[in-house]
């Protein structure tokens, strides 16, 4: 019930999320004007929207950008929208400021307003009148940046921009669920091993992807009006975590210790100080933490570069498997990917990205977290010493499963503290190992084995023929036998069984068959005492 409820579930939620973006894609949004393409004379293309510039040296930057035109029809336009990065703006109609968002002078953090909608609505009255639009840059970089112009209902534009960044959105927040995902898992399988580590480093690299770049986009701008400098903020912390998280997961992900292991160890942590200082000194007025950002992107994109570069050789050298493969080509896409990001972000116009880093991180995460989940699921399930299914895995089965016609039968090594004691842990190994092999090769493939203690194994054949399963259990004892023969060692391998039919037990569950079989297989372990004097 619960399987059914769960596809109905996502059937829904795909149907809706289908419905909702046929309506993003085919509402009608003619009623928008966009005003963006400005011709060598500064004049708007499609409007009587003048922009000059003009130096003030009393602007954070020493210029100011001036965008004027003349409402034409108040009542047909309604509405002017358009969207500003790290820029003071002041709206004047007929020479009265009716709008301003400059920088508070006593903000904690950071100069700068962050990235905002500045909505302007028009009075009837307001036809014939002259609209000033004063844009003040905070940073260099962004004086040369165009801006967009829209003028119509703001449910259209609205729609409009959703249209346009649903690609990035979706990759944003798809990157940020799967990192809390990653998370949940890492925690569910607690895997005290690398793998649920660089689960976690993983999930953080994936999460701190998608926040930067969902809070970067025009779109999200629409909900945090109020709280523009803080997402600001948190874009800018983003970017700077980026990459101590990957390299993290480079460490988490590298088992030899050499200098380069080091080299990343130290080189994390200095990035982590730095980011603290760097803050630190963004809290009392002497450096601006988004233009440390900007000279950090570059580190960033250099150190990224040589990680991945560095990634694609170390992979490269280790065993030829199908999970290599799929890694380094993983890596050879983020890299590829970075690089286009790169190129875009650093342009002098400030072209938009085309969210090629969303798309490389996507598949370098996905990938690498299927084969890290893998072998996580293996760790959780397998026993290491002999590559059966281990204590997990076996309780699992019993607790859960049941079957009308099997058999449950389980051994129990006998002697195996001694052998540890006398021979070594080694020689006990040697011994748990022989017997894994001997249950594999006298027991038909497609049953479950397993490890379920430290000295006890559990088989479950789906066959209930007594007959067939005391044949099973001489042929395990002949095998013994031979090991024992052509081992060479001192000590000997024995080993105690009992099994339980499912005809046997009411419930014809598992439970009642294991224990059933466990008795069996202590009177069997009993009456081999009485034979021969065990220690």
């Amino acid at each position: 019930m619960k399987k059914k409820t769960f596809n109905s579930l996502i059937i829904i939620v795909s149907i809706l999320s289908m419905l909702f973006m046929t309506a993003v894609f085919f509402t009608d949004k003619s009623d928008v004007s966009i005003f963006q393409e400005r011709n060598t004379t500064g004049e708007s293309q499609e409007l009587d929207l003048k922009e000059t510039v003009v130096k003030d040296s009393s602007a954070k930057q020493g210029v100011i950008r001036n965008f004027s035109f003349t409402v034409k029809d108040a009542e047909k336009e309604e509405n002017l929208m358009f969207y500003v990065v790290h820029s003071n703006v002041r709206v004047y109609i007929d020479k009265k400021l009716v709008y301003s968002n400059e920088a508070k002078s006593n903000a904690k953090l950071s100069s700068s307003p962050g990235c905002f909608w500045t909505k302007i609505a028009f009075e009837p009255d307001d036809t014939g009148k002259t609209v000033l639009i004063q844009i003040e840059p905070v940073y260099k970089n962004m004086i040369h940046r165009v801006i967009n112009f829209y003028e119509g209902k703001q449910y259209s534009v609205f729609l409009l921009t959703l249209q346009r960044e649903l690609l990035p959105m979706v990759l944003g927040f798809t990157l940020m669920i799967l990192g809390i995902i990653y998370f949940v898992v890492s925690v569910y399988y607690k895997a005290e091993n690398r793998n649920a580590t660089n689960f976690v480093y993983l999930g953080l690299l994936a999460l701190l992807v998608g926040i930067w770049k969902v809070f970067d986009t025009r779109f999200m701008a629409w909900f945090i009006e109020g709280n523009e400098r803080y997402i600001a903020i948190l874009s800018n912390i983003s970017v700077i975590l980026i990459p101590i998280a990957f390299q993290l997961h480079i460490i988490s992900n590298y088992e030899k210790d050499d200098k380069f292991k080091r080299f990343m160890i130290g080189s994390a942590t200095a990035d982590m100080i730095i980011a603290l200082c760097a803050y630190a000194l963004d809290i009392l007025k002497i450096f601006d933490i988004r233009q440390f950002t900007d000279y950090y992107l570059y580190y960033m994109a250099v150190l990224i570069f040589i990680l991945l570069v560095f990634q694609i050789f170390r992979l490269s050298r280790e065993k030829k498997n199908f999970d290599n493969v799929f890694i380094v080509a993983s890596v050879i896409i983020l890299l590829i990917c970075s690089l286009v990001d790169i190129v875009f972000f650093f342009n002098k116009n400030r072209v938009s990205s085309p969210n090629s880093i969303m798309i490389g991180t996507l598949i370098y995460v996905s990938v690498y977290a299927l084969i890290t989940l893998k072998d996580m699921h293996d760790t959780y399930s397998r026993d290491r010493a002999t590559g059966l299914y281990n204590r997990n895995k076996c309780n699992e089965i019993i607790r859960y499963a049941n079957d009308i016609k099997s058999t449950v039968i389980m051994f129990d090594v006998n002697n195996l503290k001694y052998i540890n004691d006398t021979f070594g842990h080694e020689a006990g190994d040697t011994v748990l190992k022989a017997f894994a092999d001997v249950m594999r090769s006298c027991i038909p493939a497609g049953n479950f084995l397993g490890r379920s203690g430290g000295d006890e194994f559990l088989a479950i054949i789906h066959n209930n023929d007594e007959n067939r399963i005391k044949a099973i259990i001489d042929d395990i004892n002949y095998q013994i036998n031979e090991y024992n023969k052509h081992s060479g060692n001192e000590y000997k391998l024995s080993v105690a069984s009992g099994y339980a039919l499912s005809d046997e037990t009411d419930s014809k569950t598992y439970r009642e068959m294991n224990r059933l079989a466990d008795k069996r297989m202590y009177e069997n372990k009993r009456n081999m005492k009485e034979r021969i004097n065990y220690r």
